[in-house]
């Protein structure tokens, strides 16, 4: 799925098209030149290598958690406290109040200044939800707000990063999210990635290609395909024909005109060949930004480009298991006997 900048003037639409390009440009540095990040089997990274990646992944049922997120920073259920409808009342009343359209400068900064008031991990979330549509200014301050707030702030920056629908302020929220990713930030990945709609889980992979997580590597591998059925009326039936048409007399008609007797022939056809009723049909999306995530991230971590496995989530699969997970048990057995 490829991404558009939204087109502008100067500033503040020129930063924007500059921030967009940079997300993008992003996940293809990291695999266009994978021989930079090193060679299977060499030392170790400076990071601990994540315990996802020293277990295979089983054959069957969903792929685990990344691990390190905090499962209390989830959107979706923080959207579900009544914490969270509280503060998003205290900031649509904050926003309309002091954000609406075309008030004075200093009542504006006066409504910027009311963002002090939010620091809990469902307010700051709520602030963020409330704000999505408002001018740069109370946006940019947002995210100015959510960067000093720790875990919390980096959950909602990197739910902004993924689902803040204007291209200039998700590349101003990647900006301010933090390497190695935060625990609020992995907990927004690893929900994202297993949406069902194409567009988050792509934006989702940009991400976490930002943010160097190669502990969603097992994640990658399985939402960089999906397959949607198509549902029953919904165009997925149909018929397919294949065959020879034949044609011949299949009647005559006399004609009689004067002294004139004759007859006209009338054709008919005959398909000789296979018809097929299509019942069912199912779709193939290629998540081209995720897919493009996971292989500069194996890359960085592994040394390989494996590229060349394309989007076939059975070989990153046997890959995994049969090369990946041995090759991380050495290092990290080696890294033990070299710190022992």
């Amino acid at each position: 799925m490829q991404r558009r900048c939204r087109p502008g003037a100067e500033s503040p639409y020129a930063l924007r098209r500059v921030l967009c390009g940079a997300v993008v440009l992003l996940a293809i540095t990291l695999v266009a030149s994978p021989g930079s990040f090193g060679t299977p089997g060499t030392d170790p990274p400076s990071r601990p290598i994540p315990p996802n990646l020293l277990e295979p992944i089983p054959g069957r049922g969903g792929v685990a958690a990344i691990p390190g997120l905090d499962p209390n920073l989830r959107p979706a259920a923080l959207r579900r406290t009544p914490a969270y409808r509280r503060g998003l009342d205290d900031a649509e009343a904050l926003r309309r109040r002091f954000l609406a359209s075309r008030r004075a400068a200093e009542i504006r900064a006066e409504g910027v200044a009311g963002f002090a008031a939010f620091t809990t991990a469902p307010q700051l979330l709520a602030l963020a939800d409330a704000l999505r549509q408002e001018q740069d200014d109370a946006r940019l301050a947002l995210l100015d707000h959510l960067a000093r707030h720790g875990s919390a702030g980096q959950a909602a920056l990197a739910e902004l990063a993924i689902r803040g629908g204007d291209a200039g302020i998700r590349g101003e929220a990647l900006r301010r999210l933090t390497r190695p990713p935060d625990a609020g930030a992995l907990a927004v990945l690893d929900e994202a990635l297993r949406e069902s709609r194409h567009a988050i889980v792509d934006e989702a992979g940009v991400v976490a290609a930002h943010l160097e997580a190669v502990e969603a590597i097992p994640l990658l591998i399985f939402a960089q395909l999906a397959v949607d059925r198509v549902p029953r009326g919904g165009g997925g039936g149909g018929t397919i024909a294949i065959g020879t048409l034949t044609s011949y007399v299949a009647n005559v008609v006399p004609v009689v005109s004067g002294r004139i007797r004759t007859v006209q022939p009338i054709p008919g056809l005959i398909t000789t060949g296979v018809s097929m009723q299509v019942r069912d049909s199912v779709v193939f999306t290629y998540r081209s930004g995720v897919h493009s995530a996971l292989v500069g991230l194996v890359a960085l971590h592994h040394g390989e480009d494996l590229s060349r496995l394309g989007y076939d989530p059975r070989a990153w699969w046997v890959w995994f298991n049969e090369v990946l997970v041995p090759a991380n048990q050495t290092r990290a057995s080696q890294a033990l006997v070299k710190d022992g």
